[in-house]
């Protein structure tokens, strides 16, 4: 099992990818630290990936604003 945490800005993303859930979430929780403010700038996701489908387990803004578009491009 792996985990991703993705940082997406309107003008592109930065990635890591752990094997340890603890620092993947500290990852996460810094990111948001020092990049949510502006939830129209930013959006970090920690998604678990492994055999089968990836799974979504935080994101940040949390709710339904889309990270969806081209790749690296915020809605």
């Amino acid at each position: 099992m792996t985990y991703l945490v993705e940082l997406r800005f309107r003008s592109g993303a930065v990635t890591g990818q752990w094997k340890d859930a603890e620092t993947a979430d500290r990852t996460f929780r810094g990111w948001v630290g020092l990049y949510g403010d502006d939830t129209r700038q930013a959006v970090v996701t920690l998604t678990e990936t492994g055999p089968g489908a990836p799974r979504l387990l935080k994101r940040w803004p949390p709710g339904d604003a889309s990270v969806a578009g081209r790749e690296g491009e915020l809605l």
